[in-house]
């Protein structure tokens, strides 16, 4: 992807809610296992990660602004 598809996505990754993030992860990891560029690969797994770690935060903020944090002992 270039300069500015990369842009267009994480533009979109900032505004998209989570149900959005969830169905896009599924699309793209179903299409990756159809993907024999090696490049195109790299990119569709760079972008899962960017969601997971996307869906994570959103998580840890959802969990700190309900006061649900798991105490340690």
């Amino acid at each position: 992807m270039d300069k500015q598809e990369w842009k267009s996505f994480f533009r979109w990754l900032d505004q998209a809610d989570a149900e959005e993030l969830r169905q896009k992860k599924a699309r793209i990891a179903a299409l990756c296992r159809d993907i024999d560029d090696r490049d195109v690969k790299a990119d569709a797994r760079r972008m899962i990660r960017l969601i997971d770690q996307d869906l994570l935060a959103r998580e840890g903020v959802a969990q700190r602004s309900t006061g649900k944090r798991s105490k340690s002992a």
